[in-house]
Order: structure tokens, then C-alpha cells, then sequence
């Protein structure tokens, strides 16, 4: 039976995500972020290990400390970016922390789906968060503009479009390299029979026809292969 080491999976999503940093997060809050995804991952795995529900096993403990993990990655930037102060960061990061501890123990008792309860955490964390920026604003520890600014923030969301542009890319190389080695058969293939058309059959008007349309083809095909190339560099 496998067993939840909460420091060792904490240690590991820290590593993992010095990967995923943005760049336009200063060195201090990159630095920061990973220290802060440590140290809340690892409360959250204590935490769980300690209770005595039979369902709170290794993969539910990984599972719950993992998304707990996510959403400070993700949260963090959030923050960042709006420019929201750093005195007010760990506050808002804590309480998103308790709400999903407290509502994915909750969902997990019950032997709620995953997919359920992702989709549950992520309304709830939406609606703390706004609910946090929106309680600075009122208490002028920033402006409306900065409260809207991060509400309307989402590196989850941004991270999601360039994953999913990546993939589009990817499938667009390959279609162009589909592409390429069927007009380089057709090229070699049409050479060959204007070569053969012309050499055993120049003067017979229907082979010198198939020779011009094969000579042809193989040009139009070389053209386009040198077209798609430059067009892709």
C-alpha cells in the first residue's frame, strides 16, 4: 500500500513548478512563490494524513494537495501582476487554501467525482478571490483599478490558450510535413514519367501531351515546396 509522504510531495511540486515560472515575475516573488507552494502543500498533506476518514488515502491526500498547490502557483501570479501589495498577498493566498482544504474534504467524504469537484474548488476559489480584491478596494488598500485588473486576471486560463496554441502549432507542422512528402512523391513521381513519356514516346501526340502535364505537375509541386518553406522559416 502506497504512503503519502507530505514533505517529499511538497519538495516535488516546488521543483516542478521552478520550471513553470513566468518571466516577468521579479527574482523575490519567484522565489517566494515556490517557498509559499512548499509550505502550503505540506500543512495541507499534514493535515490530511491526521484525519481519520478511511477515504483520506495516498491518492486523495496527493490529489487534494496538488490542487491546493495549483491554485497558490496560479493565484500567486494573479496577485503579482495585478500589483497587489505583498503585505496583502499571503492573506488572500491563506484563505483560498481553507476554503478548498475545507470544501475538498468535504466533496471527498462524500465520494464526489473528480471532475465535480475541481469544478466546485474552482467556483470557489473564483469567488474568494474576487471577494478578497474587492475588500482592499473598500478599504483603500488599492484602487478600483487595480481590483479590476485582477479580477479579470487568470494565468490558469492564460497557460491553458498558449498550451492549446502549442498544440495547434504542432498539428500545423505536421500537416505542412504531411504535405511536404506527398508533393515530393508527386515531383519525383511526374519526373519520372515526363522522362519516361519523352524518351520512348517523343513523338506519339498523347505521351507528348502526358509528358507536358507530368513536367508540369512536377513543376507546380516543386514551386509549392519551396513557396511552403520560405512561408514557414
Amino acid at each position: 500500500m502506497d504512503v503519502f509522504n507530505p514533505k517529499e510531495f511538497a519538495d516535488d511540486l516546488a521543483n516542478q513548478a521552478v520550471e513553470l515560472l513566468p518571466d516577468d515575475l521579479s527574482e523575490t516573488q519567484k522565489n517566494d512563490l515556490v517557498d509559499k507552494l512548499r509550505e502550503y502543500t505540506f500543512m495541507a498533506g499534514q493535515a490530511l494524513m491526521a484525519r481519520e476518514e478511511k477515504c483520506f488515502d495516498a491518492d486523495a491526500c496527493e490529489l487534494i494537495s496538488q490542487i491546493i498547490a495549483e491554485w497558490v502557483f496560479h493565484k500567486y501570479i494573479d496577485l503579482c501582476r495585478a500589483q497587489i501589495p505583498e503585505e496583502h498577498i499571503d492573506p488572500i493566498l491563506q484563505k483560498i487554501c481553507y476554503e478548498i482544504y475545507e470544501l475538498a474534504t468535504k466533496l471527498t467524504i462524500k465520494n464526489v467525482e473528480t471532475s465535480e469537484m475541481l469544478s466546485k474548488i474552482e467556483d470557489r476559489v473564483k469567488k474568494i478571490y474576487r471577494r478578497s480584491l474587492f475588500k482592499l478596494r473598500k478599504m483603500n488598500f488599492i484602487t478600483s483599478v487595480v481590483a479590476e485588473k485582477g479580477v479579470f486576471l487568470s494565468n490558469i486560463d492564460k497557460m491553458a490558450l498558449e498550451a492549446q496554441q502549442e498544440n495547434e502549432r504542432k498539428e500545423n507542422e505536421n500537416k505542412i510535413r504531411s504535405v511536404f512528402r506527398f508533393e515530393v512523391f508527386i515531383f519525383f513521381f511526374s519526373i519520372f514519367f515526363a522522362i519516361y513519356a519523352y524518351k520512348f514516346y517523343p513523338t506519339d501526340p498523347i505521351f507528348l501531351k502526358s509528358y507536358c502535364t507530368f513536367a508540369f505537375i512536377a513543376l507546380c509541386a516543386f514551386v509549392d515546396n519551396m513557396t511552403s518553406k520560405r512561408n514557414n522559416k
